[in-house]
């Protein structure tokens, strides 16, 4: 028997609290795609201002570690942002290469990132 952050307690509270959503017709690619550690999406949503979005990600197990973000739509830019959009830094934007990213986790932590579309 092992602690809760070896279950998969997590993935069993979101499906229950996000009933399936069934649509018809041509099948659309995924928004994002990640590899490495399992993050969680905390919310998706339009910026507050201008034409980009805001995606909230976490680490929900207590590890440490690196996620592989793949966009399925043609990106322009992204870039760390606090809770109220702003970028963290001068240096927040993050390298894309192949429409995608890597981001290093740590336990827990949260990260908001400003999505431009291409």
């Amino acid at each position: 028997m092992g602690s809760w952050t070896e279950s998969d307690v997590v993935q069993q509270a979101f499906a229950l609290n996000s009933p399936l959503i069934v649509s018809t017709g041509p099948a659309r690619p995924a928004f994002i795609e990640a590899e490495g550690l399992p993050l969680s999406i905390g919310a998706l949503k339009r910026a507050e201002d201008g034409n980009s979005l805001i995606l909230r990600l976490y680490e929900p197990h207590g590890a440490r570690g690196t996620a592989a973000l793949r966009f399925g739509r043609p990106i322009e830019q992204v870039g760390l942002v606090n809770l109220l959009e702003d970028p963290v830094s001068e240096s927040a934007a993050i390298a894309l290469k192949s429409n995608g990213t890597s981001l290093d986790f740590r336990p827990f932590e949260v990260k908001s990132l400003r999505i431009v579309p291409a």
